[in-house]
């Protein structure tokens, strides 16, 4: 992948598609800072959630395994104590006493007598054991209802951080909306993560990218979205100065017109291929074409603006982690 990586580097840095086009003039998106402050932060927040969920349901799952196997082991110590306490039901003190009574010699008497030791020994250890397993057992089950309680506290918050999203987006549209296909295009391989900061040279911009968001530049174009693109700039809101967005013009020359025809397919294609692969990028939402893609909504209705850049119809708006 390195390599891979270095390879495309090198594309980009010679490909005469990151030569300005006629249309070349970063887009005003549009929106407040509010609005974008508050769909950075929801999406940012539904993979915190999700991901400590996931993890919660995980270990849920290792819990349970144990448990039935704690279930086992108490089963069968409780089957033999059974036989034990049977057996000195049946058998009794004084049983015993004249068993070892009735021995023949001395060292017939001693024999007996450390066999019953022996016996007494091992059905206390059996006691012992079940004892523990049953506490072990008990411990477990509070420790699957902690996780349960927990996940119903993060599935809580999973609707709260949808919510807080919907309220936002209710400024700007925010009603189900159909979204987009990549038609089958291949997925893309996992990137460094998200949490970087801006520490990479911007291929499209003289400014600077996080290595997540060089990954997914990376990635978009190894699968054929070689258009020209737009990265870091500066701005006082937004993730564009933060070099964690990128703007896809969907048409050859640039930020044009609203797209029609094949550059209209290309940013559905676009789109599509961003939010498949959205987890594995680490894709915190996407804008094209009066839709916009978050992870805890999915495709909503989008109003930036009457122009072709508030609207996002010239240029498909990716914002990672």
């Amino acid at each position: 992948m390195a390599i891979a990586t270095a390879l495309l580097a090198i594309l980009f840095a010679f490909s005469p598609l990151l030569t300005s086009p006629a249309s070349a003039d970063p887009p005003d998106e549009g929106g407040t800072d509010k609005l974008w402050k508050t769909l950075e932060e929801s999406s940012r927040g539904y993979y915190e959630i999700k991901d400590k969920l996931e993890k919660s349901r995980a270990r849920q799952g290792e819990l349970n395994g144990q448990i039935a196997e704690s279930q086992t082991k108490v089963d069968e110590l409780s089957a033999k104590v059974d036989v034990i306490a049977e057996q000195a039901y049946v058998d009794g003190p004084v049983m015993e006493l004249s068993a070892a009574m009735d021995s023949k010699s001395f060292t017939q008497l001693m024999e007996r007598m450390v066999f019953l030791d022996q016996l007494n020994w091992q059905n206390g250890k059996v006691l012992g054991e079940l004892k523990t397993s049953k506490a072990e057992l008990d411990r477990q089950k509070e420790e699957v209802d902690a996780e349960i309680a927990e996940e119903e506290r993060q599935e809580q918050e999973l609707l709260e951080t949808k919510q807080e999203a919907e309220r936002a987006l209710a400024e700007v549209g925010g009603a189900p909306s159909g979204g987009y296909s990549s038609g089958g295009l291949p997925a893309a391989s996992p990137g460094p993560g998200g949490g970087g900061g801006c520490t990479e040279d911007d291929p499209t911009t003289s400014g600077c990218l996080t290595p997540n968001t060089l990954h997914a530049l990376y990635e978009a174009k190894e699968v054929g979205f070689t258009r020209y693109v737009a990265c870091h700039r500066a701005a006082s809101y937004g993730e564009h100065p933060k070099g964690r967005a990128c703007d896809f013009a969907a048409a050859q020359g640039g930020f044009e017109g609203a797209a029609t025809g094949d550059d209209r397919l290309y940013g559905n294609r676009l789109a599509g291929w961003f939010v498949e692969n959205a987890e594995t990028l680490g894709v915190l939402y996407v804008i094209w074409y009066k839709q916009i893609w978050m992870p805890g909504t999915g495709w909503r209705s989008y109003s930036g603006g009457g122009d072709p850049s508030s609207a996002h119809t010239n240029h498909v708006h990716l914002s990672m982690e």
